[in-house]
């Protein structure tokens, strides 16, 4: 029982994790830390069925490297 209760907090933790600094990243630019953090979450939304349309967000970057 205990090992369970381990696998299963540590798997909501990691979610949890994940989701927290995929919401961050989602704010970066090419050239930031976090962007490729940014791209393997948009890659991982898009595989699980919660894609967006990333036409705005594209813009919005290119213009950030164009400042």
């Amino acid at each position: 029982m205990d090992v369970v209760a381990a696998v299963v907090s540590g798997s909501a933790f990691a979610i949890v994790s994940v989701t927290g600094i995929g919401a961050i990243a989602d704010q970066a630019v090419p050239g930031d830390s976090l962007y490729p953090v940014d791209r393997a979450y948009e890659s991982i939304s898009r595989v699980i069925g919660r894609d967006t349309d990333r036409t705005q967000e594209r813009l919005e970057e290119a213009l950030a490297l164009v400042q």
